[in-house]
């Protein structure tokens, strides 16, 4: 049979001896019809990468070609819409197969039913060519849709409709092109994705993207039609970032591209895009906005296809004469699914094993940016935004550096301002940008030559501030001049007064340009007056008492956007039915093979095998007994097999291998709560085998973002550093970045037994504890720790230990995963799930990588190191609908404590925070030692305040972070300078960090704290400081709160 698969390896398959296919020709594969590109053309070998998940997919099934490339489909619908990496609508994909995202689901990208209100603009003998507007319709209420005329087409308009009501698919006119062929136009065209839309000519740049967010507008504007790259390390606030601009930003239309970004993020776009009103029109935003979600466990090769077809869609509203700006989030999670499927293709790797085609595709995508002519003759922009995520902040890694050279804006996020909860982190000393020169012209004509003038002004105290810094640190501040101090309290007014800004408060999450003017003005008329008075002699701390700097910095606030003249007073989830049925089907088809071809390590391979999918479970009998296996690869009629137990005592002529024919699946009830089971989902407890209610398949599927709710409401652990300062919110993934030897393993068995909801809900909550790679000590100290203290009742355990086989540990945290979806989505629990260590589970991925001979990424981890620990964390959520939750704690130890290692950095872009202990406080006997600055809770500020746990629960988490941070700082000032020397202030800042560490950071193994308890023990330290220094508390909060030692 001719045109059948080959070889399956993840999202790669080949065909054998085929011309059929040609290069980046669409293709269906396997019975399912999954969507396909071919991506390689050779004599031997056809190879397509898939864009759907090739579980169960099977060796001889047939690809069938479309003879045309991976297009877009584009007509009105696109606005409103929420679509996945090629163009599925996934509100379509949810209403038909549910939660979670079936395979070779096959909707259409547009509504083919729906009429539109068509007023049509040619008549017959008009001529016509690419680009023509033929029709017009309302797609929504702000954005008129223009039907154009393909670029490929011009002639004679020999018949046109009439005005009136038609589907996409509706003919509206035909053309008689110069060589007698007839065309039909619709509403609806396509166009591949990868080819950029032809224009009439490239405009210069010459007006701002106005985004509201200062330090971009004022200090480093992005031109529309422009390009901007936003490079930064996990936690440092990229997303955040890209929200902002996406919501205020002046373009007529926003695609917002979530590239591998987690589910939760998506799903707060979805429900913050649907709560805006649009400031311009007073409509909400989604009339205007395209959202394309591939979140990070969804299809990697869908994942690379995502940005191309969000900037197809771009484009085409450009050709119609709009200003669009993209989002794309984050091509770093591009970059790696380019890395992952060249690995596959066993291409040679370049730097850090990315492709070393990397930068020409990169250029590639940002060179569709510009403003533009279009075919019609309309003028229209496309302005790029990609986040980058440089692992451990690193902006020397590839993706950053290739970026930086074909992007004109650079926004570099800085882990140390996001740690100070410094919003937006962008370091005002390494971004820049390109378009001073194009866009100030624009700015001198709507607001005057001051308003350049006054930026190269903040810019140079910023500049001289950082200079003097550096003294500082060394010999203190004390030593400087006057006119000195007056420069770094003046900057101090800058990042915290204007580049810092509120994205929760009505009058700084979006600024107009003249306000910005305003503060600019304001600020430095604040610094020309305090010169003077430094000139005659008052001294700047004379300035600090009065409070001169402190008023400017909530000025901010107090004037309202619309009331600029005010400153005078003061000069911002998967159906598997499809798959079932197919498991159904095959079981039927269960052969039995004689005999093993190969033996290396954890894996074996029989030959001649057919009728068998990828993932599917295989009975190994031996002399001395049965054997679990997985096929972990299929080429042709080989079949690669991971053996649980692993291969000692095995021959290649004594085993007999019986293919199942469905995947690995665990039985599940509700008795399972409880219950110990062994890293494969056996019962090691002696209570007996779980009569199973249901199976499950345990690689689960993608939850869809369409059907998941935001995550709301807390989970208490008793632990004052947590609950206070990094809330744990249902339906998060928060995991916690430890060492070898630190007391990880105490505070996860103290988590465990103290954590509830923050109601009294008891009875529908329980914990799901997932240990792997553990010794028998300590997965004792653990089962022991949870009866002594009742816990175990609620506890369902799985236990992977150290001497058991590293392919147990890779199904361990599966099972534990599928037990917690059963039990939340099924039984209506909110159930945590603590898994120890990530560490063991990546590092038994390894060993089991190397030994498929697969090439190793960075520290010889496997390119699919990032898609695979994203296929375990995105399954924490809440599904909009059901009663339960899916929360995850993972723990793991970093290597050398070193967090930018491949495990922790790619964990810290999935998850949504981290805790991070600290060798130096568990050497000190701090427990738990808890390092609260790098410490971070991206769902907090959703969970807590008012109605979930106290109204003053943001202020003082805010301010204990803001007063910790400058105990750092006065502790590196006594370093320097000695204790006995310092000011009476950072005195009283060591007193409030020693006892910080001793009494709010520390306490017992078994002490468990209420909210109340924590947040009064925080404000009774923060009353150990003047009540001036607490800058980040309303006044009214502080009357109430605030008690002076």
């Amino acid at each position: 049979m001719k045109d059948v698969i080959y070889s399956i390896n993840g999202p790669v398959v080949t065909v054998k001896d085929t011309s059929t296919f040609g290069m980046a020709e669409m293709v269906y594969v396997g019975n399912a019809g999954l969507i396909g590109e071919v991506i390689s053309v050779s004599e031997a070998r056809t190879t397509i990468q898939v864009y759907e998940n090739t579980t169960g997919l099977l060796v001889g099934e047939p690809v069938k070609g479309t003879g045309a490339p991976l297009s877009a489909t584009l007509g009105p619908g696109i606005m409103e819409n929420i679509f996945d990496g090629i163009e599925r609508p996934l509100t379509d994909i949810a209403q038909k197969n549910g939660a979670f995202i079936a395979t070779g689901v096959h909707v259409d990208s547009l509504d083919m039913a729906r009429r539109w209100d068509v007023t049509v603009t040619v008549k017959p003998g008009d001529s016509v060519s690419g680009g023509t507007v033929v029709a017009t319709c309302p797609e929504t209420s702000i954005i008129t849709h223009k039907s154009m005329v393909p670029p490929d087409i011009s002639g004679v308009v020999t018949w046109a409709a009439e005005n009136g009501q038609y589907t996409v698919t509706d003919p509206i006119c035909k053309i008689t092109t110069a060589s007698g062929e007839e065309k039909t136009v619709c509403l609806a065209q396509k166009w591949p994705i990868r080819t950029p839309r032809p224009v009439a000519a490239r405009e210069p740049i010459g007006r701002p993207l106005i985004t509201g967010q200062r330090v971009i507008d004022t200090l480093f504007p992005i031109a529309k039609g422009g390009t901007a790259a936003i490079p930064g390390g996990f936690g440092t606030g990229k997303t955040m970032t890209q929200h902002q601009l996406a919501k205020w930003s002046d373009a007529d239309i926003i695609i917002y591209v979530g590239c591998g970004e987690r589910g939760n993020e998506m799903t707060q776009v979805l429900n913050e895009f649907r709560e805006l009103i649009d400031p311009k029109s007073g409509k909400p935003m989604t009339e205007r906005t395209v959202l394309i979600a591939n979140t990070s466990n969804m299809p990697v090769a869908a994942r690379e296809a995502s940005i191309y077809t969000g900037i197809t869609l771009a484009e085409y509203y450009r050709d119609m004469g709009y200003d669009v700006a993209m989002m794309a989030d984050s091509t770093s999670r591009w970059a790696e699914a380019l890395r992952e499927i060249s690995g596959r293709l066993e291409e040679m790797p370049a730097e850090e094993g990315f492709p070393a085609y990397l930068p020409s595709r990169l250029a590639a995508f940002y060179e569709r940016a510009g403003c533009v002519q279009s075919l019609s003759g309309a003028a229209g922009s496309v302005s790029i935004i990609g986040a980058v995520s440089p692992q451990g902040s690193d902006f020397s890694e590839p993706v950053t550096q290739n970026t930086k050279r074909f992007v004109r804006c650079f926004l570099a996020l800085d882990k140390s301002l996001a740690y100070a909860r410094h919003y937006p982190a962008i370091n005002w000393t390494m971004s820049y940008s390109e378009y001073y020169e194009d866009l100030d012209p624009y700015y001198t004509e709507h607001l005057g030559e001051k308003f350049c003038t006054m930026r190269g002004r903040i810019l140079g105290l910023l500049s001289e501030e950082n200079k003097l810094m550096e003294i500082v640190k060394l010999i203190g501040s004390d030593v400087l001049p006057d006119s000195q101090k007056v420069v770094i309290e003046t900057a101090r007014v800058i990042r915290t007064g204007f580049l810092q800004q509120n994205a929760f408060h009505k009058n700084d999450t979006y600024v107009p340009l003249d306000k910005q003017m305003w503060m600019m003005e304001a600020i430095l008329h604040l610094y020309d007056r305090a010169v003077e008075l430094v000139d005659k002699g008052v001294p700047v701390s004379a300035m600090a008492e009065a409070g001169l700097f402190d008023k400017l910095v909530k000025v901010k606030y107090e004037i309202p956007n619309d009331k600029p003249e005010m400153f005078g007073e003061y000069n911002k989830e998967l159906d598997d039915m499809c798959a079932q049925l197919l498991a159904k089907q095959r079981l039927h088809m269960a052969m039995e093979y004689l005999g093993l071809s190969d033996i290396n390590g954890p894996l074996v391979a029989v030959d001649g095998v057919k009728g068998v999918g990828f993932e599917e479970m295989v009975e190994m009998k031996t002399a001395t007994g049965t054997r679990l296996g997985r096929i972990a690869a299929l080429e042709g009629e080989r079949a690669v097999i991971q053996v649980f137990a692993g291969t000692s005592g095995m021959t290649l002529s004594g085993t007999a291998s019986r293919f199942t024919g469905s995947p690995m699946r665990l039985a599940l009830a509700p008795e399972i709560v409880g219950r110990i089971f062994n890293g494969a989902g056996e019962p090691i407890d002696g209570l007996g085998p779980v009569y199973a209610e249901r199976f499950e398949d345990i690689n689960g599927s993608a939850i869809n973002p369409v059907s998941r709710s935001y995550p709301r409401n807390y989970i208490r652990t008793g632990i004052s550093s947590i609950d206070s300062l990094i809330t744990l919110i249902r339906g998060q993934k928060l995991p916690i970045f430890s060492g070898s030897g630190m007391s990880h393993n105490k505070l996860a068995a103290q988590i465990v037994r103290q954590a509830k909801l923050s109601e009294d809900e008891g009875a529908n909550f329980g914990v799901v504890f997932c240990a792997m790679g553990v010794t028998k000590d300590v997965a004792e100290y653990f089962r022991r720790s949870f009866e002594e203290s009742g816990a175990l009742s609620r506890v369902t355990m799985f236990l992977n230990l150290s001497s058991d086989p590293i392919v147990e540990r890779i199904l361990t945290p599966r099972c534990a995963l599928t037990a917690a979806e059963y039990l939340a989505f099924e039984q209506g629990m909110h159930i945590l799930v603590v898994m120890t260590d990530m560490t063991s589970y990546a590092e038994a991925l390894r060993e089991f990588s190397s030994s498929k001979g697969e090439i190793p990424g960075r520290k010889g981890y496997p390119g699919y190191l990032y898609s695979d620990l994203a296929s375990l964390y995105e399954r924490a959520g809440v599904i909009e609908g059901r009663e339960g939750s899916v929360t995850q704690i993972p723990i793991l130890t970093m290597p050398n404590d070193d967090i930018t290692h491949p495990i922790p950095d790619l964990t810290g872009y999935i998850t949504e925070g981290q805790i991070v202990l600290d060798r130096y406080l568990d050497q000190q006997g701090v427990y738990p030692p808890i390092s609260v600055l790098p410490s971070l809770s991206r769902l907090m500020k959703d969970g807590i305040g008012e109605g979930y746990t106290r109204a003053d629960h943001a202020d003082v988490s805010n301010q204990l972070f803001a007063s910790y941070a400058k105990v750092n700082d006065a502790r590196d000032l006594a370093s320097v300078i000695g204790e006995e020397e310092l000011g009476e202030t950072d005195k009283l800042y060591l007193d409030f960090g020693a006892h910080f560490e001793k009494e709010f950071l520390g306490q017992g193994p078994n002490e468990d704290r209420t909210i109340d308890q924590s947040l009064d023990l925080g404000w009774r330290l923060l009353s150990i400081l003047p009540r001036e220094e607490l800058d980040r508390v309303d006044e009214a909060v502080l009357e109430q709160h605030y008690r002076k030692h």
